[in-house]
């Protein structure tokens, strides 16, 4: 699920045209200029029935969008949630039932020196998926 999360992401014109290939899952390079996003899988759960673990899984992932100002932050977060929310299909070997945004929250982090600043966007998924 995590590499083709990554591919979906990657696969969108629209982000793909703000940061690139500057999707990580974890850590970010120090020297990566911006923006960029940072992915933490914070959950992965199984489904279960009756019968047992199901092939279902709900996945819980923070996304961090860093720009070096509040607008370049504003269009990049605009442009991911046009990539991901709501997304239903196949990418890769996973079958994602379904995309959605959980949680959405902003704030400021020191930049390389104290007068930068970095604007984040954390934005929190909820993903149903399954491996095809």
């Amino acid at each position: 699920m995590k590499i083709d999360l990554r591919t979906l992401m990657l696969s969108d014109i629209g982000l793909a045209a703000l940061c690139d290939d500057r999707i990580y899952w974890m850590v970010r390079p120090q020297d990566d200029p911006f923006p960029s996003v940072v992915l933490h899988l914070i959950s992965n759960i199984p489904n279960y029935t009756y019968q047992g673990e199901s092939a279902l899984k709900f996945s819980r992932v923070q996304c961090d969008l860093y720009a070096e100002s509040d607008m370049d932050g504003e269009a990049l977060a605009i442009a991911f949630k046009k990539a991901v929310s709501g997304f239903r299909g196949i990418t890769g070997a996973t079958d994602f039932k379904g995309i959605f945004i959980d949680g959405w929250r902003e704030s400021v982090d020191a930049g390389k020196t104290e007068s930068e600043l970095l604007f984040r966007t954390s934005i929190d998924l909820t993903i149903n998926h399954k491996e095809v």
